[in-house]
């Protein structure tokens, strides 16, 4: 970018034509660089997406998302603004949400977008077997049910506001060329009604989107000609590329903190999303923490105490992260600002264990985790934390699959839990706390039930009006936070890194963005 000018000339009339002083000039400001030529923008990941249909994955906006339009969209406060449906409202009975579609979308075979659509999305979704990963978010939705040709209700089973916040997640697909296909033919030829086309899909290779000719997209305002998505399993070449000009923006990546650090200092551009909405954190499991130490809740606070979180932050995350005091973050509607960070006090943790009759400490249990380079290096100090005061754990690493079957208590899994899990992920709008479905007292197998989290999250489910709502998230949070029912850590890091030429990333949210406003300059 052109640099201002270090100083403006100011000139003076000649006083024969004018004895009043000259008017000061105003100064110029810096020009805009030009946009390049080229706007083919290159996204390198280390996730790459598993597929180009809603049948591969619930989020995936920043992929998905530009060939498909969602039925709703979130702004940076996680509130719900309109997409395909451009207004809603929950029926007189209080068991459906009424969704009115617009009426100027086009899918790229050249039909336009209606409330079949919609409804053939859904039903679709929600039947296969397994059903579409955004269908398990909401297990109350019952159905989608045609009104008019614009109008479509969501069917729940009871009053639930979650149901509604899912729409995000809902990506509309052309139900006549779904059924002219089949289910084979639209995983690998999608219509969308988005403003790109899918070019080309190898899998876990390459990934191009090319932006439809002659189409105007009625809310959505694309600039690059061509998306074009690479995977790229090693950080350390996403910024390579990132360096040379290979790779224009780097999305969902493992990037240490350290590396993170490396790439601003090297003139990268290193985007954090609004707020951090990423948390990471032991939990204590339900049953088989019974009859062991860890049943005392002075036990569970103790362990708290013994963590030094700044200093986990200050290093293993190179400053990046900050100690975390609930499962939410400043900035979220479930943010509960009178719970604070449990500070480092060993002392006091000391005089909790004792409290609970173990003045030495204990050997007790073991912590399931997957591991990765950054997580192991942070529970490594964590079970070393815990040693300094008489505590000792294992850690016991399991593969990914194994882990969500544990998580979940799916597949005879649920037998193989152990004391400790470590549990990690993002807030968004508080509806799904921690998730709260993982937790929830009536599931058959909750990783930690806390009845009074249960009572405020359902009253949080049926309110309608937000500000109550979020109350009763906050009530939520102080009712989970006061069982200690973990070792709160830390707020995640979450980059997303680009050129200094790109211009106009716009990180929305955390996992619903698109890449519509991103370009090139020269």
């Amino acid at each position: 970018m052109q640099k201002p000018l270090a100083a403006l000339s100011l000139v003076v009339l000649f006083l024969a034509l004018a004895c009043a002083p000259a008017a000061p000039t105003t100064p110029a400001s810096p020009a805009e660089p030009r946009r390049a030529a080229d706007q083919v923008l290159r996204v390198g990941t280390t996730a790459f997406p598993s597929g180009v249909t809603p049948f591969a994955t619930a989020f995936g906006l920043w992929s998905l998302g530009n060939q498909f339009d969602a039925l709703l969209r979130f702004d940076s406060s996680y509130d719900l603004v309109p997409g395909i449906a451009e207004r809603w409202e929950l029926t007189p009975d209080g068991l459906a949400w009424r969704l009115f579609l617009r009426k100027d979308l086009v899918f790229s075979n050249g039909e336009k977008l209606t409330a079949e659509d919609v409804v053939h999305t859904i039903e679709t979704g929600r039947t296969a077997r397994p059903p579409l990963p955004v269908a398990a978010q909401d297990p109350l939705l019952r159905g989608a049910r045609l009104v008019d040709e614009y109008t479509v209700d969501l069917l729940m089973s009871e009053r639930n506001v979650a149901t509604l916040y899912v729409g995000p997640s809902w990506q509309i697909w052309s139900k006549k060329h779904f059924e002219t296909v089949g289910r084979d033919g639209f995983l690998t030829n999608p219509v969308g009604s988005g403003p790109y086309v899918l070019a080309e899909y190898l899998p876990n290779q390459q990934l191009v989107y090319r932006l439809r000719r002659d189409y105007t997209h009625p809310y959505r305002r694309p600039v690059a000609t061509e998306i074009r998505i690479v995977n790229v399993p090693e950080p350390s070449s996403l910024l390579n590329g990132l360096r040379t000009g290979e790779i224009d923006l780097v999305v969902s990546t493992g990037f240490s903190p350290d590396q993170a650090r490396q790439a601003r200092d090297s003139g990268i551009v290193v985007v954090e999303p609004p707020r951090q909405a990423a948390y990471y954190a032991i939990l204590f499991n339900r049953e088989p923490i019974k009859g062991t130490p860890y049943e005392d809740k002075r036990v569970r606070l103790a362990l708290n105490y013994a963590v030094d979180k700044e200093a986990i932050a200050r290093t293993l995350y190179a400053g990046f992260a900050q100690p975390l005091s609930q499962l939410s973050v400043p900035g979220d509607p479930s943010y509960n600002p009178d719970l604070k960070p449990v500070p480092y006090d060993p002392a006091k943790a000391k005089q909790l264990l004792a409290e609970a009759g173990y003045p030495n400490g204990f050997s007790a249990g073991a912590l399931q985790f997957v591991a990765r380079p950054l997580s192991t290096s942070v529970l490594q100090a964590v079970q070393s934390m815990h040693r300094e005061v008489g505590v000792q754990w294992e850690l016991q690493p399991v593969e990914s699959g194994m882990y969500v079957d544990i998580a979940y208590g799916r597949n005879g899994r649920e037998a193989m839990r152990r004391e400790m899990l470590d549990a990690g992920g993002s807030n968004t709008n508080g509806i799904w706390t921690f998730p709260w479905g993982l937790l929830k007292c009536e599931q058959p197998a909750p990783l930690h039930c806390v009845p009074e989290l249960d009572r405020f999250m359902k009253l949080a489910l049926t309110e309608i009006d937000k500000e109550k709502r979020n109350a009763y998230l906050r009530a939520a949070m102080k009712a989970w936070v006061d069982e200690w029912p973990m070792v709160f850590l830390v707020i995640n890091p979450v980059f997303t890194l680009h050129s200094p030429k790109v211009r106009g990333f716009e990180w929305t949210t955390q996992s619903y963005y698109y890449l519509d406003g991103t370009y090139k300059v020269e």
